[in-house]
């Protein structure tokens, strides 16, 4: 078949629609040269509509934000590459049936002259695309394309329609009139010789010693409110992957906040982020903890920065000191540096320098050293939490396929205070440079509340005392698992240890904020360990536990 060219005429096809007929041209293609084995399972069509998109880009990612949500999980796949190197371009397109040349751009760099990018780039693509038996190329050209034309533009795009056709015979050529649209380089580009002119003699805010020009315009707030407004935050949230991270970044996202999302797992498991804000708002940024320039690239451009990094067991690359205590006081001389306007740092309740446990320990040097760091920083201490993830309810639960709930003699003394998903009013200037304690409203008993957390899942189970050192001695064997241990010895102090609430500092009361009680909260961690039979069942007929004010 002959190259297919399509020209798309001045005013009959705006922006939007100029998607259409390559779409048509897509769905179109010919597979009789090709044995149906040698695709990859995601060629094979499935279900009504839905095509998996690779995007080579050469930008930073956070200029990808609004493409990733364009199609299914998994659909959208991003692939960073050089166009000039052929090895990057051979791997992107060797899995694909078709490919799309919207590479173009109406003026020249240092770097990529018109002839690069319309010529030279083109031909090493149609090149790649015959050598890896490509079903379809389309390549986008200009109308008015030709060899004598005025316009270098328009020549070198000419020559690149040659050099494909040359490459490719069979590619289909679209050839559109300048396009229109909310982004476009046309009508955009005369409003703004008018617009800008205007603007200049608009009068300017003052913010003190800081220009209003100064501002990132994400920090000047925009709209009536909620997840499509600006609410003038933009908040670092590290430790957002965690348990309690992705509730204060959907809290954040629903109040018309931007959140970096400061990250070192896998982008996968970033999904259930990408969906908690207004396109755009939620940003993601690789970084290790300690690289001292990727924290204060993060921190740079933020108002607001969350420190929510902790983990209840060391590792070998990070101990209680360096995750509890060196992170913290990097992260807080840097945002005083930056001049960050709030730094709310999470401690634990009970954090004391002469706890039992070192998680504790290390958490309460971490208070002193941000305070050093960063005077005016919120520090909360929240009581150990509960809620769909955590590792406090879920792990008294999953015990029972251990054969019952090993605690300590004298568990029956310990008096814990569990409070749900946690998150506090950020615009709240009063609370600058103080300690925030977070406990839920009833005490219970150590004892009394596994009990009761068994009455809810309507499971049988053991709850047997141990000694002290004998059950430190196979929580330190557990502990040097290879993979997430299931117990440590530290795990077990903190478990161990009664909440207590300093009257004296802010709680929940303060802040005008009503905590979730146990009573209330649990069923919805803990529905998922109930037998089948049981799985609907309410809440009502469970005898609470006894609490303790």
């Amino acid at each position: 078949m002959a190259a297919l060219i399509v020209k798309l005429r001045q005013g009959t096809m705006p922006t939007g629609l100029i998607l259409r007929p390559i779409a048509s041209l897509v769905g179109s293609q010919s597979h009789s040269h090709r044995h149906a084995s040698s695709y990859h399972p995601s060629l094979v069509p499935k279900g009504r509509e839905g095509s998996q998109v690779v995007v080579p880009y050469r930008c930073e990612p956070y200029n990808l934000n609004h493409l990733k949500l364009m199609g299914d999980l998994g659909q959208i796949l991003f692939r960073d590459f050089h166009a000039r190197d052929q090895d990057k371009l051979r791997e992107i397109v060797r899995h694909c049936n078709v490919v799309i040349n919207l590479l173009g751009q109406d003026y020249e760099t240092r770097r990529f002259s018109f002839e690069d990018i319309h010529v030279e780039i083109p031909r090493t693509l149609a090149k790649i695309c015959r050598e890896e038996n490509v079903g379809r190329l389309i390549h986008m050209s200009a109308l008015g394309a030709e060899l004598g034309s005025r316009s270098k533009f328009l020549r070198t795009k000419a020559a690149g329609e040659n050099v494909v056709k040359e490459e490719f015979p069979d590619a289909v050529i679209i050839r559109p009139a300048q396009m229109f649209g909310p982004e476009d380089r046309f009508f955009n580009h005369f409003a703004s010789l008018i617009l800008r002119p205007i603007a200049s003699l608009v009068g300017t805010q003052s913010h003190g010693h800081r220009h209003a020009s100064s501002y990132h315009p994400s920090l000047v707030p925009k709209g009536t409110g909620g997840r499509s407004s600006f609410s003038g935050t933009v908040a670092a949230v590290f430790g957002a992957t965690g348990f309690l991270g992705r509730y204060v970044v959907n809290r954040l996202g629903r109040e018309g906040s931007q959140v970096v999302v400061p990250y070192r797992c896998e982008p996968y498991n970033l999904n259930h982020l990408k969906l908690m804000g207004d396109l755009g708002q939620i940003l993601f940024r690789d970084f290790h903890a300690r690289d001292q320039d990727t924290l204060r690239e993060i921190v740079r451009h933020c108002n607001v920065v969350i420190n929510l990094l902790g983990q209840d067991y060391e590792t070998r690359r990070f101990s209680f000191e360096d995750i509890h205590v060196e992170i913290p006081r990097t992260l807080a001389k840097i945002c005083r540096e930056e001049n960050v306007g709030r730094l709310i740092h999470m401690s634990a309740l009970g954090a004391e320098l002469g706890s039992r446990s070192k998680f504790l320990r290390t958490k309460a040097a971490g208070e002193n050293v941000v305070k050093e760091e960063f005077p005016d920083a919120v520090i909360i201490r929240p009581a150990q939490m509960f809620g769909p993830e955590d590792r406090f309810f879920n792990h008294f639960a999953n015990q029972r396929y251990f054969g019952g709930v090993p605690l300590f003699m004298d568990a029956s003394e310990v008096v814990k205070r569990p409070v749900f998903a946690i998150m506090i009013a950020l615009k709240d200037k009063e609370v600058g440079g103080k300690v925030i304690e977070l406990a839920g409203p009833n005490g219970y008993k150590l004892t009394d509340l596994i009990d009761y957390l068994y009455r809810v899942t309507r499971r049988p189970y053991i709850r047997y005392p141990v000694p002290r050192p004998i059950l430190r001695l196979v929580a330190g064997i557990l502990e040097n698992s290879p993979f997430t241990p299931w117990m440590t010895r530290d795990i077990l102090e903190l478990q161990h240890t009664t909440d207590n609430v300093d009257p004296d500092l802010l709680q929940f009361e303060d802040l005008g904020i009503s905590p979730v009680p146990v009573e209330e909260g649990a069923i919805k961690v803990l529905r998922k360990h109930r037998a089948d039979r049981f799985f609907d069942l309410g809440i009502d007929d469970v005898e609470p536990a006894p609490s303790i004010k």
